[in-house]
């Protein structure tokens, strides 16, 4: 009797998915499990029974593994980053939003270079990030309920939604939590960078107090007068960036 997989392991593997490791699914015990696309390609170009002593411990693990993948029907590829398309995802959700110029606004957004960093930009700025990551693992339910239902799948719904984890701009006591705006602020000012290079960017849009604050800091030119924007010094730069990557790419 083949055993039902668990939802949220099917989820979890989706989001997973990249060009350098690929999920999988035993379709008879239920696991997911993994492989990497170098152990892949190694165990496709050789011989089932080819001697891996030669090769350290965990490699032999990983590789034995990616044979069973490969030589077995006992495993089935969940669905890849090409079946689940969150640029659809994204879509989707600008369409759905109730406010027209909101909508409208994202919509046209995210057509434009840099699409998925517009639409980060965005649902930051109005404060729907919530409302993105709830319709997100909504979406990615439904792929993978219609992926199990396709492939003859028992699966247990096993799925918690849970509150997403957002950007809080205030500390326990409720006090504005200045260190985490100015990172985000930095955040957001390298996003909008049109070059990989630090230089003078537009100002629009952020608060003055934390653009003080930064430039006290080191990180930007003086945000006062009447100039339309702020110059982002090297260590600004490498701040910014540092901080995009943690707060950003790490957590699309």
């Amino acid at each position: 009797m083949k055993t039902p997989v668990k939802l949220s392991e099917i989820i979890e593997g989706m989001e997973m998915q990249s060009d350098e490791m690929s999920g999988y699914v035993n379709i008879k015990t239920g696991e997911v499990t993994w492989a990497s696309s170098d152990d892949l390609l190694f165990a496709e170009d050789e011989d089932e029974d080819i001697d891996l002593s030669d090769y350290p411990e965990w490699q032999q693990e990983t590789i034995k593994q990616a044979q069973k993948i490969l030589f077995s029907e006992d495993y089935l590829s969940l669905p890849s980053k090409f079946d689940i398309h969150d640029y659809s995802i994204m879509e989707d959700f600008c369409l759905s939003l109730e406010d027209e110029r909101l909508r409208d606004k994202m919509f046209n957004a995210i057509k434009r270079k840099g699409a998925f960093g517009n639409f980060k930009y965005y649902i930051l700025e109005h404060n729907i990030e919530k409302d993105w990551y709830r319709f997100r693992e909504s979406a990615y339910k439904e792929i993978a309920v219609g992926w199990c239902e396709d492939n003859d799948i028992q699966y247990n719904d096993d799925v918690v939604v849970k509150e997403p984890e957002i950007f809080e701009k205030h500390d326990k006591s409720g006090q504005p939590d200045t260190d985490k705006i100015d990172e985000y602020t930095l955040a957001l000012l390298y996003l909008v960078m049109q070059e990989d290079d630090y230089g003078t960017r537009a100002w629009k849009g952020f608060d003055w107090e934390t653009l003080n604050r930064l430039h006290e800091k080191g990180f930007i030119s003086n945000p006062k007068g009447k100039s339309k924007s702020v110059a982002v010094s090297k260590e600004g730069y490498k701040k910014a960036k540092e901080m995009f990557e943690k707060l950003f790419v790490d957590n699309l």
